[in-house]
């Protein structure tokens, strides 16, 4: 069982933060998620890091004027009678009359090559009723910094589609063995 870490705690505080446009209230949840876990979350300069991202998030996210209508946004989107991207995308902003999804945390330099970020941005598309191709996806770190996205063409999209599929039935026959 992997047990909550620090950046659950940030994310937790950070998803309160957009259901209800509280500072305290986002801090409150932090807090009260480092003292729940106060047995396991000893460091404190990662329990102040902590505190410091979500303070950071929050700044950037009221200079920035993000309109977010819905985050921690549970997917669980097929793609064939036997397989589902699943997931967790921490926020969907509106921009412009367009979604942007956001994973929040840490990325590599090269997230624009994950297979997963395309398939999010055709399950978001298909979730919410608007055209895959006016969807944009992306990566940001915890303390608001280093937005990153990318909005895939409709030819990428299904170059996607089918890798996973293709990926899919290679575990179907192998499970079917």
């Amino acid at each position: 069982m992997i047990l909550p870490g620090y950046s659950t705690g940030v994310k937790n505080a950070v998803f309160k933060f957009h259901k209800t446009g509280s500072d305290p209230k986002a801090r409150a949840s932090l807090a009260t998620f480092l003292e729940n876990n106060a047995r396991r979350l000893t460091n404190t300069d990662r329990r102040a890091g902590a505190v410091e991202d979500l303070d950071d998030y929050v700044a950037w996210a009221r200079t920035a004027g993000v309109n977010t209508p819905d985050c921690r946004v549970i997917l669980d989107h097929p793609f064939s009678p036997f397989v589902s991207l699943g997931g967790i995308v921490s926020r969907v902003d509106l921009v412009e009359g367009h979604l942007r999804a956001v994973l929040l945390g840490d990325y590599p330099p090269d997230w624009k090559s994950d297979l997963r970020y395309p398939l999010i941005q055709r399950a978001i598309a298909d979730c919410y009723g608007h055209p895959a191709e006016s969807v944009e996806v992306g990566c940001q770190r915890l303390d608001g910094s280093d937005l990153a996205r990318v909005c895939y063409d409709v030819g990428s999209l299904a170059e996607a589609k089918r890798e996973f599929t293709a990926l899919a039935d290679q575990i179907g026959q192998i499970w079917n063995e």
